[in-house]
């Protein structure tokens, strides 16, 4: 038997397992994971974006990681300034962004790959937001609710949605 070709043998098929491995980490990369809402951003981030403190994000339906809240510290469970983030999938993100008006065309907004807000009669505001192949929902109350006896101010609703999303995009 010729040890030094065996040798060879046995070190190339190696550096091939290394490399099919180190092409599969790689590709692993470039595939983010799918990330749980509250895992996207730190309650510091949420406070200094809200400019508020807020109590750490919990998921407000039981076991479904895509819904993360951030209410406001101390108050009550309940309507209340809050901030909301939902990881959507692609189909959500572009059907509502079929149901915007086609004219005017809203500005670019200058975050992720794509963004846009919609506003669906009295409900909140919603800032949707697509970086590659993650997709995101924030809706903030900046106010209490019009039950509460105060209207939703919703250019600083946008304000801070903008900012909450510029969050989540340092931490992608």
């Amino acid at each position: 038997m010729n040890q030094p070709r065996t040798r060879r043998t046995v070190a190339a098929a190696m550096m091939l397992a290394l490399g099919a491995c180190n092409g599969f980490a790689l590709a692993a990369a470039e595939s983010p994971a799918p990330m749980g809402a509250c895992g996207l951003l730190t309650q510091a981030q949420v406070s200094s974006a809200f400019g508020l403190k807020v109590e750490p994000g919990t998921r407000p339906v039981g076991s479904d990681p895509s819904i993360c809240n951030w209410r406001e510290e101390g108050k009550p469970i309940g309507p209340g300034r809050n901030v909301l983030v939902t990881v959507i999938d692609e189909s959500r993100f572009d059907a509502s962004k079929a149901k915007l008006p086609k004219a005017p065309p809203q500005p670019n907004l200058g975050l992720g790959d794509d963004a846009f807000f919609e506003k669906l009669g009295r409900f909140p505001v919603n800032l949707f937001l697509k970086k590659g192949t993650q997709y995101f929902r924030i809706m903030v109350r900046t106010q209490a609710t019009p039950a509460a006896g105060v209207e939703t101010a919703e250019d600083e609703d946008k304000a801070v949605e903008k900012k909450i999303a510029a969050e989540i995009l340092k931490n992608l």
